[in-house]
Protein backbone atom coordinates (compact mmCIF):
# COMPACT_ATOMS: atom_id res chain seq x y z
CA UNK A 1 0.00 0.00 0.00
CA UNK A 2 0.83 3.43 -0.90
CA UNK A 3 -0.22 6.73 0.82
CA UNK A 4 0.69 9.91 -0.82
CA UNK A 5 0.73 13.28 1.11
CA UNK A 6 0.44 16.84 -0.80
CA UNK A 7 0.28 20.11 0.98
CA UNK A 8 1.97 23.60 1.43
CA UNK A 9 4.61 23.52 4.52
CA UNK A 10 4.17 26.92 6.05
CA UNK A 11 7.75 27.73 8.22
CA UNK A 12 7.48 29.85 11.38
CA UNK A 13 8.07 33.90 10.86
CA UNK A 14 11.60 33.66 11.48
CA UNK A 15 12.14 31.06 8.34
CA UNK A 16 9.78 32.69 6.13
CA UNK A 17 11.80 35.92 6.87
CA UNK A 18 15.03 34.27 6.15
CA UNK A 19 13.68 32.43 2.85
CA UNK A 20 12.04 35.58 1.60
CA UNK A 21 13.70 38.71 2.30
CA UNK A 22 12.21 41.65 0.13
CA UNK A 23 8.62 42.44 0.87
CA UNK A 24 6.63 43.86 -2.08
CA UNK A 25 3.62 44.76 -0.58
CA UNK A 26 1.44 41.29 0.41
CA UNK A 27 3.69 39.55 -1.58
CA UNK A 28 7.71 38.65 -0.33
CA UNK A 29 10.07 37.64 -2.77
CA UNK A 30 13.21 35.47 -1.94
CA UNK A 31 15.60 37.86 -4.14
CA UNK A 32 15.97 40.99 -6.66
CA UNK A 33 18.10 38.98 -9.23
CA UNK A 34 17.29 35.85 -11.57
CA UNK A 35 20.52 34.72 -13.26
CA UNK A 36 19.86 32.12 -16.31
CA UNK A 37 23.79 31.70 -16.25
CA UNK A 38 25.74 30.89 -19.76
CA UNK A 39 23.35 30.26 -22.76
CA UNK A 40 24.56 29.03 -26.08
CA UNK A 41 22.70 31.50 -28.74
CA UNK A 42 20.22 30.41 -30.27
CA UNK A 43 19.00 28.03 -27.50
CA UNK A 44 15.75 28.96 -24.72
CA UNK A 45 16.64 28.79 -20.94
CA UNK A 46 14.70 29.06 -17.80
CA UNK A 47 15.09 30.96 -14.40
CA UNK A 48 13.32 30.90 -11.48
CA UNK A 49 12.14 33.54 -8.82
CA UNK A 50 10.00 32.21 -5.72
CA UNK A 51 7.78 34.35 -3.99
CA UNK A 52 5.26 34.00 -0.99
CA UNK A 53 1.39 35.76 0.09
CA UNK A 54 1.82 37.14 3.82
CA UNK A 55 -1.31 38.33 3.19
CA UNK A 56 -4.94 37.15 4.38
CA UNK A 57 -6.44 37.26 0.95
CA UNK A 58 -5.78 35.98 -2.47
CA UNK A 59 -3.55 37.87 -4.67
CA UNK A 60 -2.95 37.78 -8.27
CA UNK A 61 0.91 38.85 -9.00
CA UNK A 62 2.21 39.25 -12.46
CA UNK A 63 5.32 41.03 -14.15
CA UNK A 64 5.62 43.56 -16.67
CA UNK A 65 8.34 45.32 -18.77
CA UNK A 66 9.59 41.88 -20.02
CA UNK A 67 11.76 42.45 -23.42
CA UNK A 68 10.88 40.67 -26.37
CA UNK A 69 12.94 37.79 -25.88
CA UNK A 70 12.13 36.57 -22.07
CA UNK A 71 8.87 35.28 -21.20
CA UNK A 72 7.32 34.52 -17.84
CA UNK A 73 4.78 32.10 -16.20
CA UNK A 74 3.56 33.26 -12.74
CA UNK A 75 2.37 29.58 -11.10
CA UNK A 76 -0.26 29.46 -9.62
CA UNK A 77 -2.03 32.91 -11.29
CA UNK A 78 -3.84 33.42 -7.84
CA UNK A 79 -2.01 32.78 -4.46
CA UNK A 80 -3.90 31.60 -1.54
CA UNK A 81 -2.98 33.27 2.08
CA UNK A 82 0.02 31.56 3.37
CA UNK A 83 0.96 30.00 0.53
CA UNK A 84 3.81 30.37 -2.41
CA UNK A 85 4.24 30.92 -5.84
CA UNK A 86 6.91 30.73 -8.46
CA UNK A 87 7.73 33.22 -11.39
CA UNK A 88 9.27 30.71 -14.28
CA UNK A 89 11.13 32.75 -16.98
CA UNK A 90 12.10 31.59 -20.61
CA UNK A 91 14.88 33.56 -22.10
CA UNK A 92 14.87 32.90 -25.76
CA UNK A 93 18.70 33.82 -26.81
CA UNK A 94 17.82 33.52 -30.56
CA UNK A 95 15.68 36.74 -30.53
CA UNK A 96 18.07 38.64 -28.87
CA UNK A 97 21.00 41.09 -30.17
CA UNK A 98 23.04 41.46 -27.86
CA UNK A 99 26.03 39.12 -26.60
CA UNK A 100 28.27 38.45 -23.88
CA UNK A 101 26.77 39.83 -20.11
CA UNK A 102 23.42 40.92 -20.93
CA UNK A 103 20.98 42.79 -18.26
CA UNK A 104 17.24 42.91 -17.92
CA UNK A 105 15.36 44.71 -15.17
CA UNK A 106 11.60 43.98 -15.12
CA UNK A 107 8.65 45.05 -12.44
CA UNK A 108 7.32 42.38 -10.39
CA UNK A 109 3.85 43.72 -8.99
CA UNK A 110 2.26 42.24 -5.78
CA UNK A 111 -1.47 41.69 -7.30
CA UNK A 112 -3.97 43.09 -9.71
CA UNK A 113 -5.88 45.37 -7.73
CA UNK A 114 -3.76 47.59 -5.50
CA UNK A 115 -0.23 46.73 -6.53
CA UNK A 116 3.11 47.27 -5.58
CA UNK A 117 6.26 47.20 -7.70
CA UNK A 118 9.77 45.71 -7.03
CA UNK A 119 12.41 46.39 -9.59
CA UNK A 120 13.96 42.55 -10.70
CA UNK A 121 17.41 42.23 -12.55
CA UNK A 122 17.68 39.57 -14.79
CA UNK A 123 21.34 38.64 -16.07
CA UNK A 124 22.60 36.08 -18.55
CA UNK A 125 25.49 35.60 -20.73
CA UNK A 126 24.87 34.75 -24.12
CA UNK A 127 27.63 33.20 -26.01
CA UNK A 128 27.89 31.87 -29.62
CA UNK A 129 26.98 27.70 -30.04
CA UNK A 130 30.60 26.49 -31.79
CA UNK A 131 29.30 22.69 -31.04
CA UNK A 132 28.44 21.85 -34.34
CA UNK A 133 31.49 23.06 -36.58
CA UNK A 134 33.01 20.45 -38.18
CA UNK A 135 36.95 19.70 -38.13
CA UNK A 136 36.87 21.81 -41.32
CA UNK A 137 35.17 24.99 -40.10
CA UNK A 138 37.34 24.90 -37.27
CA UNK A 139 40.55 25.23 -39.52
CA UNK A 140 39.06 28.05 -41.71
CA UNK A 141 37.65 29.70 -38.41
CA UNK A 142 38.68 33.82 -37.76
CA UNK A 143 42.04 33.68 -35.01
CA UNK A 144 41.82 37.01 -32.85
CA UNK A 145 45.59 38.59 -31.39
CA UNK A 146 45.30 41.87 -29.87
CA UNK A 147 48.50 44.36 -29.80
CA UNK A 148 48.00 44.06 -25.65
CA UNK A 149 46.22 42.47 -22.82
CA UNK A 150 46.79 45.24 -20.42
CA UNK A 151 46.63 48.91 -20.76
CA UNK A 152 48.61 51.01 -17.76
CA UNK A 153 47.54 54.55 -18.20
CA UNK A 154 49.31 55.41 -14.67
CA UNK A 155 48.28 58.88 -13.38
CA UNK A 156 44.84 60.13 -14.87
CA UNK A 157 44.14 64.02 -14.16
CA UNK A 158 40.24 64.00 -12.97
CA UNK A 159 39.60 66.59 -15.58
CA UNK A 160 40.19 65.22 -19.00
CA UNK A 161 39.87 62.34 -20.98
CA UNK A 162 42.17 59.69 -21.35
CA UNK A 163 42.51 57.14 -24.31
CA UNK A 164 44.63 54.63 -25.95
CA UNK A 165 44.49 51.90 -28.01
CA UNK A 166 44.30 48.16 -29.11
CA UNK A 167 44.97 46.97 -32.40
CA UNK A 168 43.14 43.38 -33.31
CA UNK A 169 44.35 40.94 -35.80
CA UNK A 170 42.72 38.32 -37.56
CA UNK A 171 45.33 35.22 -38.31
CA UNK A 172 42.58 33.02 -39.55
CA UNK A 173 40.93 32.14 -42.72
CA UNK A 174 37.88 33.37 -42.67
CA UNK A 175 36.49 37.08 -41.39
CA UNK A 176 36.82 37.60 -37.81
CA UNK A 177 33.17 39.35 -36.53
CA UNK A 178 33.55 41.22 -32.83
CA UNK A 179 30.30 40.52 -31.62
CA UNK A 180 30.72 43.08 -28.35
CA UNK A 181 33.09 45.13 -27.09
CA UNK A 182 32.67 46.70 -24.07
CA UNK A 183 33.28 47.44 -20.14
CA UNK A 184 30.94 47.17 -17.34
CA UNK A 185 32.88 50.02 -15.12
CA UNK A 186 30.92 53.36 -15.44
CA UNK A 187 34.06 55.62 -16.40
CA UNK A 188 35.11 53.26 -19.33
CA UNK A 189 33.90 53.38 -22.85
CA UNK A 190 35.08 51.29 -25.95
CA UNK A 191 34.71 51.89 -29.64
CA UNK A 192 35.49 49.59 -32.18
CA UNK A 193 36.82 50.76 -35.80
CA UNK A 194 34.98 47.74 -37.39
CA UNK A 195 33.47 44.92 -36.38
CA UNK A 196 33.87 42.87 -39.40
CA UNK A 197 37.84 41.63 -39.97
CA UNK A 198 39.03 39.92 -43.07
CA UNK A 199 41.97 37.38 -43.24
CA UNK A 200 45.38 39.39 -42.34
CA UNK A 201 43.10 42.55 -41.91
CA UNK A 202 43.36 44.68 -38.79
CA UNK A 203 40.92 46.58 -36.80
CA UNK A 204 40.95 49.11 -33.55
CA UNK A 205 39.11 49.61 -30.21
CA UNK A 206 39.47 52.70 -28.80
CA UNK A 207 39.63 52.72 -24.96
CA UNK A 208 38.36 56.11 -23.36
CA UNK A 209 38.68 56.55 -19.55
CA UNK A 210 36.84 59.40 -17.64
CA UNK A 211 37.42 60.00 -14.25
CA UNK A 212 34.76 62.03 -13.57
CA UNK A 213 32.40 59.40 -13.46
CA UNK A 214 34.08 57.16 -10.85
CA UNK A 215 34.53 57.75 -7.31
CA UNK A 216 37.37 55.69 -6.98
CA UNK A 217 40.74 56.36 -6.28
CA UNK A 218 42.31 53.25 -8.55
CA UNK A 219 41.03 52.33 -11.70
CA UNK A 220 40.65 48.26 -12.11
CA UNK A 221 38.51 47.33 -15.18
CA UNK A 222 38.11 45.07 -17.73
CA UNK A 223 37.31 45.18 -21.22
CA UNK A 224 35.36 42.02 -22.86
CA UNK A 225 35.90 41.34 -26.26
CA UNK A 226 33.35 38.70 -27.80
CA UNK A 227 34.46 37.35 -31.68
CA UNK A 228 33.37 34.09 -33.55
CA UNK A 229 36.87 32.79 -33.00
CA UNK A 230 35.67 29.14 -31.57
CA UNK A 231 39.22 28.99 -29.64
CA UNK A 232 38.93 32.33 -28.06
CA UNK A 233 35.18 33.40 -28.14
CA UNK A 234 36.12 36.61 -25.18
CA UNK A 235 39.27 38.33 -25.01
CA UNK A 236 40.13 40.54 -22.22
CA UNK A 237 41.91 43.39 -21.59
CA UNK A 238 43.23 44.76 -18.18
CA UNK A 239 42.79 48.18 -17.80
CA UNK A 240 44.00 49.97 -14.85
CA UNK A 241 45.72 53.88 -14.05
CA UNK A 242 45.51 56.02 -10.79
CA UNK A 243 43.12 59.00 -10.45
CA UNK A 244 45.06 62.45 -9.39
CA UNK A 245 43.35 65.71 -8.59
Amino acid sequence: MTLAIKGVVIGATNTLRARFPIEVGPLKLRNTMVPFGEIAKGRVKTAFLDAYNQSPDTIYPSVSNLPDYIKVDAAPAAVPPGEQMTFTFFYDSSRSDDWGLCTDEIIILSDNETPVTMPVSLTAILNEDFSKLTPEQREKAPRIALSTNAVDFEEMSRDKIHTAEVTVDNFGKEPLIIRKAYSVDPAVTVKVNKDKIKNGGQGKIEIKVDPSKSADELLNARVIIITNDPDRPQSTVRVVGEYID
